[in-house]
């Protein structure tokens, strides 16, 4: 079942359990996931002193972490709270960890020199992220900067960039360069326990996607898991060409392009980007070549529901913890008026839940 409990930001100390009454949550591997909880603060059960509460929802110091089976599935750190006296609910809204990288530089405010740069040599499109990453998460000496997570290894390869501090890029805009870079590689900074209790974020690159936990969740069986099942096709932001627009104006700006890779039996759609504060014309090629394969083919989306359900003998189907960005999810279906026979394996981008034992996927066909 679930549970839920309060962690310090910045050493993942665990601070204590809490209980509450509502709430739903969001996590995600390309977006900032949040979410918002209830808590009665009456509730003779459950209530405890206004000092312990004020010190328990503290904002930007304080995490809600979401468990099943005490394994994390969300951790949000508190950004608001409001109280109903009326009523004695306190409700609290919070947000994943990854929001920090929209609120800071990879460098802090005494560190900024207008002639510096941060230069990265020598890497792969993984190693290039985990750099960017690293840099805005950790710094030698403990302090405030550093964010209770673990790394994995390094890697070196043939991708090298560099960004000046004049450029103002917040930590998530270098996330969201280097992602769209020729290449890039999934993330998802993933809420654990240590041995000791204490929450940590686990960094996890793809290669190029995520990995993840396999749930089998058929559609032919007589009480399936998956329930809710909807298929949209949409082409209307399908493109046959894209140019990327970079450093320059008017006749010297540069420009980067890319086609379709299949000869279109369509009309032409064609249209461009803006990469500004790009002026290499093989980035400007491969940023262009990214977008095109995102907007060359018609987008099949798949909605679906998943319920936490046991066997005839007790054993649970699937967990709801290994339902996390990375996992995939084997859907089969049979006769059916619209969707194909057949079996359609999905890889989730994200999830969110409540208090039910229902969540909802965000997936992505393979």
């Amino acid at each position: 079942m679930w549970s839920f409990g309060i962690f310090d930001a910045l050493t993942g100390n665990s601070v204590d359990d809490v209980f509450p009454a509502a709430g739903n949550w969001r996590t995600s591997s390309t977006a900032i996931g949040s979410g918002q909880h209830k808590f009665h603060l009456r509730d003779a059960a459950t209530r405890v002193p206004q000092s312990v509460a004020r010190n328990l929802f503290a904002d930007w110091s304080r995490v809600l972490v979401v468990m099943d089976g005490g394994v994390p599935v969300y951790a949000g750190i508190i950004l608001k709270t409001e109280y109903d006296k009326d009523t004695g609910v306190l409700t609290v809204e919070h947000s994943e960890l990854r929001l920090i990288y929209s609120k800071r530089h990879v460098y802090g405010v005494d560190e900024y020199n207008s002639t510096a740069q941060i230069q990265v040599v020598g890497k792969s499109p993984k190693g290039l992220l985990l750099a960017v990453i690293k840099a805005a998460s950790y710094r030698p000496v403990p302090g405030n900067w550093t964010l209770p997570m673990r790394f994995p290894a390094d890697e070196a390869g043939g991708v090298s960039k560099t960004w000046f501090h004049y450029q103002l890029m917040k930590a998530e805009d270098m996330i969201t360069e280097v992602g769209r870079m020729a290449g890039a590689v999934d993330f998802y900074l993933q809420p654990k326990l240590d041995a000791n209790g204490r929450l940590f974020w686990d960094v996890i690159l793809g290669s190029p996607r995520l990995p993840g936990a396999t749930i089998d969740a058929p559609t032919t069986v007589p009480e399936p898991i998956i329930t809710g099942l909807r298929e949209v096709r949409d082409a209307a932001r399908r493109l046959t060409g894209v140019l990327m627009v970079g450093k320059g104006s008017e006749m010297d700006i540069r420009v980067g392009k890319a086609g379709a890779t299949v000869a279109p039996t369509i009309p032409y759609l064609d249209d461009s980007r803006s990469a500004k504060a790009t002026d290499n014309q093989f980035e400007l090629n491969a940023l262009a070549t990214s977008e095109m394969g995102v907007h060359e083919f018609p987008v099949a989306q798949y909605e679906f529901k998943l319920t936490h359900t046991r066997d005839a003998d007790g054993s649970e189907l699937f967990k709801l913890s290994d339902c996390v960005p990375g996992a995939r999810v084997l859907v089969e279906t049979r006769d059916d008026e619209w969707l194909y026979d057949g079996q359609k394996t999905f890889y989730v981008l994200g999830v969110s839940g409540d208090m039910s034992r229902t969540v909802t996927p965000e997936v992505q066909e393979l």
